[in-house]
């Protein structure tokens, strides 16, 4: 997917949906874009705060509503909430200010933290201060590396088979990695001591997974 031409094509909607949905890449390239001149640097921050406060938002809502239930069934998604229930108990506000740059555990994040009941005043705070410190870090960093990035980009169409092989070799093994740790997660039987009761213990009509 050829995210710089979505951009050209949709402009800071694109940005907006794709902050919205967990989009680092795509805010990258907004910043790229803005060093280009394509885009207005200010605005690529404004779609990126706001897709963000929006997504983690929305992701805390659901989580409140429909997330106890979904974490119980689930073994793989009870040690990853397992984790972020460890980290807030440990860190709290660098949890909260800093999930969205951990890959793979931003939308996770706050839909666990509405599971666990967490006060939604102070997390629409954190939430917000969160929102803006990542929609200026993430453009900045497009931005500044600009010229980097359009020299990598010059290099890759002179090395296309030898990038090519080896993004294929670094999928294949991140796809064992990944496989090994999903088959260890679900040997995980321990982890319910991790995780607060109401994410452990199902409901008197509701059977218990495995």
């Amino acid at each position: 997917m050829d995210f710089q031409q979505i951009i050209q094509d949709w402009g800071y909607l694109a940005l907006l949906i794709g902050a919205f949905l967990e989009g680092e890449t795509i805010i990258l390239i907004g910043g790229f874009l803005a060093h280009q001149g394509y885009l207005d640097l200010p605005l690529v921050m404004l779609c990126a705060f706001v897709g963000s406060l929006a997504g983690d938002q929305f992701a805390f809502l659901v989580g409140r509503k429909l997330g106890r239930g979904f974490i119980r069934r689930r073994a793989t998604l009870r040690v990853r909430a397992a984790k972020i229930y460890r980290w807030l108990k440990r860190y709290d506000v660098a949890v909260l200010l800093g999930f969205r740059f951990v890959y793979g555990f931003r939308n996770l994040t706050p839909f666990t933290l509405g599971a666990t009941g967490f006060s939604p005043l102070r997390f629409a705070a954190f939430n917000a201060l969160g929102a803006a410190i990542w929609a200026v870090v993430m453009p900045l960093l497009g931005y500044i590396f600009g010229k980097a990035i359009a020299a990598f980009i010059d290099d890759v169409k002179n090395y296309e088979l030898l990038i090519i092989a080896g993004v294929i070799v670094a999928a294949s093994i991140y796809g064992l990695i990944w496989w090994v740790r999903k088959r260890r997660e679900e040997r995980a039987a321990a982890v319910a001591a991790d995780l607060p009761p109401e994410l452990v213990e199902a409901a008197p009509d509701e059977p218990k997974s495995a």
